[in-house]
């Protein structure tokens, strides 16, 4: 399942890159370059961020895990 999660996260920073590739195209042709270069810059940003958290998931899966299991006993019933 945390496999699929993470082929996920890649395949949505493809995905937000070719939705990017229009707005470059329409950089073109515009009178305002930068209403369309914040939506470029947007695009890219979360392609940046979809493809780190993917790439670092993984590795971060313990440290999860000891949170979440530390979490998890510090809210049993009559825990002080």
């Amino acid at each position: 399942m945390s496999i699929a999660a993470i082929l996920a996260l890649g395949i949505l920073a493809g995905v937000s890159a070719m939705i990017r590739i229009p707005y470059l195209q329409e950089l073109k042709f515009t009178n305002d370059y930068l209403y369309i270069a914040a939506y470029v810059n947007i695009w890219s940003t979360v392609e940046a961020g979809l493809g780190i958290i993917a790439a670092s998931a993984y590795t971060l899966r313990p440290l999860f895990r000891s949170f979440l299991r530390g979490y998890s006993h510090s809210n049993r019933a009559g825990h002080m």
